[in-house]
Parts: C-alpha cells; sequence; structure tokens
C-alpha cells in the first residue's frame, strides 16, 4: 500500500509554490475569484444519476466525475467555507466573487485584496479526454 500511495502523491500536481506564496502570511483581506469556490446552485446530484454530469450544469464546487469518477461524498465543504472560516480566525476580510463573468464584480473586489484565489474546473469523463489543458487567461485589471 505505501507503494502505491506514494505514486499517487508524486502524480498529482495541484500547483508549484515556486516564489514561497504559501502559506497565506497574514492577510488582511482575502478575495475568491469564481464559482468553482462555492456551493453547486443546482444540486450536486442534478444530473439525473446517469453517472455523468451535463456540462451546462457545473456551477460551483466540483465534486463529481464521469464514469468511474462518480462518488457522492458524504459532505462538502466548500473552498469558500474553508476559507472563510480560516479568514475569520485570522481577522481577516474574505469578499468572493462567484459568478464566472463578473467582470465588474472582480475588478472592484481584487484591487483592494492581499491575496486573490482563483478557482477553476472542468468536468471530464471516461473516453472523453481533453484535446488540451490550456487555461485561458482574461486580464481582469487594468485601465481598458
Amino acid at each position: 500500500m505505501g507503494l502505491i500511495r506514494q505514486i499517487g502523491e508524486d502524480s498529482a500536481t495541484l500547483l508549484k509554490n515556486t516564489i514561497n506564496a504559501l502559506p497565506l502570511r497574514d492577510p488582511n483581506v482575502i478575495a475568491m475569484i469564481g464559482s468553482d469556490a462555492g456551493p453547486n446552485l443546482l444540486g450536486e446530484l442534478d444530473s439525473g444519476g446517469a453517472n455523468g454530469y451535463p456540462a451546462w450544469n457545473i456551477n460551483g464546487t466540483l465534486t463529481l466525475g464521469g464514469g468511474s469518477g462518480w462518488a457522492i461524498p458524504p459532505y462538502i465543504v466548500t473552498p469558500y467555507e474553508a476559507i472563510n472560516y480560516r479568514g475569520r480566525t485570522l481577522n481577516a476580510e474574505v469578499y468572493a466573487v462567484l459568478n464566472d463573468t463578473a467582470y465588474d464584480a472582480v475588478n472592484a473586489t481584487v484591487p483592494s485584496a492581499d491575496v486573490a484565489i482563483v478557482f477553476l474546473s472542468a468536468f471530464t469523463r471516461e473516453g472523453a479526454d481533453r484535446a488540451t489543458l490550456y487555461l485561458y487567461v482574461v486580464t481582469l485589471l487594468g485601465g481598458g
């Protein structure tokens, strides 16, 4: 079991902390951007239970995958809940823009934050591999 666990850990890269940005060092204002930080407003099980999660129905923390990745969690703690809780323990202000296309709200929120964390997700299932892993980034701040 030790080897299997080690292979799993070695093959999962979530982020690379090259500039020692983590752990966060007592920020006063935290901004969370992106619908994947918050709750799924339509409900986690709103796909009909057919081991598939329709692309049009992803609007919150992605907790299910298609095919054998389909597993219903006993409970969900969203990033918003976890970071908001931790922010309160640090006496930090925590703001969230959970609408992926609310550009005006993002532009109003991010400049006042000490740290802004963006939450993204992409649903997939067996037999439907992605052609790329590109992330398209739109500049949200600036004069135009």
